[in-house]
């Protein structure tokens, strides 16, 4: 009976998967020299089409990080889309806008990368890059990795540091890959 018991738990928790949220399984955010670098593994119950298409929905992001104040399509061809954007976060009690424009290329299926165009952003340098994939053990869920690097070209009170920062960093994060799992649920699979 007790060999049961291990088996029936991983069953039930399959089973019931899709009634879970969100989950970020990794989440490391480091700093050197000012420089931020970011590595999050999430588990989504979303279909991983729907989940792109949002990652991708580039005029659409502030409806999906909520500390995004605008997101604008400045120029598109077939291989590469540049978007500003306009984020605006507050740490403490001090509030910074930052500017960044990124050219964003769709590298294949469920695989989006972007570069930060410095001399037109509030960064001296970032890059972005998204793996969206399903989960093939539990249909309907999705794996979600991103890796970021950015490092602001901006002032940042020695107090503030990179302590509060990084818990910036991961609150943005977090909430983000809550409303893309929201969002592709209340969309569904595309057609």
């Amino acid at each position: 009976m007790n060999r049961l018991r291990p088996a029936l738990l991983v069953f039930c928790l399959l089973w019931h998967a899709p009634l879970f949220a969100a989950e970020l399984t990794t989440i490391q955010v480091d700093e050197t020299d000012g420089s931020y670098r970011v590595n999050i593994v999430a588990i989504v119950n979303a279909d991983a089409g729907a989940v792109t298409g949002i990652i991708r929905d580039y005029e659409n992001l502030p409806g999906v990080n909520p500390y995004l104040v605008e997101s604008d399509i400045l120029a598109a061809t077939d291989d590469v889309v540049t978007v500003s954007m306009l984020t605006e976060v507050c740490i403490l009690f001090l509030c910074y806008q930052v500017r960044h424009v990124q050219d964003f290329t769709e590298v294949g299926p469920g695989r989006t990368e972007a570069t930060v165009i410095p001399a037109r952003s509030d960064l001296l340098h970032g890059w972005i890059s998204w793996q969206i994939k399903p989960v093939d053990a539990v249909p309907g869920t999705t794996e979600i990795r991103m890796a970021a690097e950015m490092m602001p070209d901006f002032f940042i009170l020695p107090w503030i540091g990179p302590y509060q920062m990084k818990r910036m960093i991961v609150k943005i994060t977090a909430d983000t890959i809550q409303n893309v799992e929201h969002k592709a649920k209340q969309q569904g699979p595309p057609d």
